[in-house]
């Protein structure tokens, strides 16, 4: 009688493994489409040489729209909500600490997209990209958008496929999360559901807020505030840009500024931390 319970319990187990998930990815339902109805405010800071900036509101419009009529399937609309002039040292970017940098910059309730001049491959430095959607090491939830001044009309709408979960398909015509776009590009359905899903969901905890919430905010005077606006007081007076290690080491670094988070991460070549890996704790006296 025990066999027969343990061989039924077994070919049980068996049928509940087979039928669990293999996957631990986040994706979006398989159901169809059920488009959104929502506008979401983007911050454009663009920055200056010369006391000019680098890509006027007339571009910041074209790319608006492209990505309006390509995210129209969606539900999803974007707004404008003004452009702000960013500082000539964030106009070129070289290295993945010019990127990590602009967090210093990077507006609460508000898609954040910065447009530069220049920015090189950091993979491949005899390159320059067009654009790019960037991640701070020390907060993955605080993303954004970085937009070069010789991007075409549907840079911002590849760049927001990436901000709402969007990988790359790269030579796949007609995709505009591929290279070979052409003039008409657009999302699979896969692609537009993952777009309304993340959508959704930065609109429940708060990543997003809708233009309208943003506006009610806004004449109350809570909005617009930085996530980190003691780091963005201090971009004027500290250059942040050694030549080796790629970070600064903390003690180069205000007290509450954010990068000393991650310069505590920093590893030498042997494997070492150049700093410590926590805060410092007190020797404790042995009692007698």
């Amino acid at each position: 009688m025990r066999c027969r319970r343990g061989w039924l319990l077994s070919v049980l187990g068996l049928g509940v493994l087979a039928a669990w998930p293999t996957t631990t990815e986040a994706t979006p339902p398989s159901r169809g489409l059920q488009p959104l109805s929502v506008t979401l405010p983007i911050r454009f800071r663009v920055a200056e040489l010369g006391g000019r900036p680098v890509r006027d509101k007339a571009w910041l419009d074209a790319q608006v729209a492209r990505a309006n009529e390509v995210f129209a399937p969606t539900g999803v609309r974007f707004q404008p909500v003004g452009s702000l002039p960013l500082p000539a040292v964030h106009a070129r970017l070289e290295s993945r600490q010019d990127r990590h940098e602009l967090g210093r910059h990077l507006e609460k309730a508000v898609i954040n997209v910065f447009v530069v001049d220049s920015m090189r491959d950091v993979d491949h430095p005899e390159q320059w990209r067009r654009g790019v959607h960037w991640r701070l090491p020390w907060r993955a939830d605080h993303h954004f958008v970085v937009l070069t001044s010789i991007g075409p009309p549907t840079t911002l709408a590849h760049e927001l496929g990436h901000f709402f979960g969007n990988r790359h398909h790269r030579w796949v015509p007609g995709n505009i999360m591929s290279y070979e776009h052409g003039e008409a590009p657009r999302f699979d359905p896969d692609q537009l559901r993952r777009i309304v899903y993340e959508a959704r969901r930065f609109l429940v905890r708060r990543r997003l807020i809708t233009l309208d919430r943003w506006g009610e905010l806004t004449a109350r005077g809570v909005l617009p505030q930085l996530h980190y606006p003691r780091a963005a007081a201090a971009v004027g007076g500290l250059v942040l840009r050694p030549a080796a290690p790629a970070t600064p080491a903390r003690a180069a670094l205000p007290r509450h500024d954010p990068l000393r988070r991650f310069a505590r991460h920093v590893t030498r070549p042997t494997g070492r931390s150049t700093e410590r890996t926590g805060p410092p704790t007190r020797a404790r006296r042995r009692r007698p």
